[in-house]
């Protein structure tokens, strides 16, 4: 059975930014006082956003298919392993077994809703995700009703 994809691998770049942002973000939302690295950390993320805007695509229109137009920005697959690549969401370990899948994730503070609990809303999200990664696997991509 072959394995659905929708658009291209994340960079190596963005595979190692994505985990220490969510990283960072729990360690600063676990401070209860001003600290200088935070202000340090503003300084260069405002440098690295001025510069990014600048390298990046000024289309946000998805570069999707084969007759795609080269100057739109690259859609990177969300099929599977959204965590790897998107700070926003958790890292999560999956294996599929034909019409079964098991697994583990951990959920970092920076996805906290009640107190020491993830938020419902990601949760939700999580699970969207984890299905349609599975579905992928199986070659059974489609929108999750």
């Amino acid at each position: 059975m072959e394995r659905w994809t929708f658009g291209v691998e994340p960079l190596p770049q963005t595979e190692l930014v994505a985990p220490l942002l969510r990283r960072v973000a729990g360690l600063v939302q676990s401070l209860d006082h001003a600290d200088p690295a935070v202000e340090q950390l503003l300084v260069d993320l405002r440098t690295a956003e001025a510069a990014l805007t600048r390298a990046g695509h000024p289309d946000p229109v998805p570069r999707l298919g084969d007759d795609a137009p080269d100057d739109g920005r690259p859609y990177v697959d969300h099929s599977r392993d959204i965590g790897a690549y998107n700070p926003c969401f958790p890292e999560y370990d999956i294996t599929v077994d034909g019409d079964h899948a098991t697994g583990a994730a951990t959920f970092p503070l920076a996805f906290e809703g009640p107190p020491g609990v993830v938020h419902g809303g990601i949760l939700a999200t999580f699970f969207d995700c984890v299905v349609q990664h599975h579905n992928c696997d199986l070659g059974e991509a489609g929108k999750t009703t």
